[in-house]
């Protein structure tokens, strides 16, 4: 037994092999998990660099919504404006074709009068012609030449 390794130093033996394995195996995982680490923050930068590139984005297309609806409500009163326009014109065209309309049924009536007048005159006229032509000799003879 005089070759005999205590036991006391096999198990010290044992024990820093264990622990140099440990420490190696420790150097590993931490060296792994670092990695892993590193990537998760890369992913993180990355995902917040495109949260905040769509955040741009939603703010641009509310931006461009709320002028696309600015610009629909003064295409809507503009159409409002030129439909309410319109029929004012409308009624003016109604009012102005019904008095041409009147116009024209006066212009009528009034040349039947011119017409009527007319021939009344020359009728008139005819008869003062002959009252005269009657009327002449009775002056004649009344008044002495």
């Amino acid at each position: 037994m005089s070759n005999a390794v205590p036991r006391a130093e096999v198990t010290e033996a044992k024990l820093a092999r264990l622990e140099e394995e440990w420490a190696v195996e420790r150097a590993q995982k931490k060296s792994e998990l670092d990695e892993c680490y590193n990537k998760i923050q890369a992913e993180k930068e990355a995902l917040v660099a495109k949260h905040q590139d769509l955040t741009m984005e939603v703010s641009r297309s509310d931006c461009m919504i709320r002028e696309q609806k600015s610009s629909i409500l003064e295409w809507k009163n503009a159409h409002s404006r030129a439909q309410g326009q319109f029929e004012m014109v409308e009624k003016d065209l109604e009012k102005e074709r019904k008095l041409w309309e009147d116009g024209e049924r006066e212009l009528v009536k009034a040349m039947e009068q011119v017409r009527t007048l007319t021939a009344e005159r020359d009728a008139l006229r005819e008869e003062v012609k002959d009252l005269t032509d009657a009327a002449r000799p009775l002056c004649r003879l009344l008044v002495p030449l």
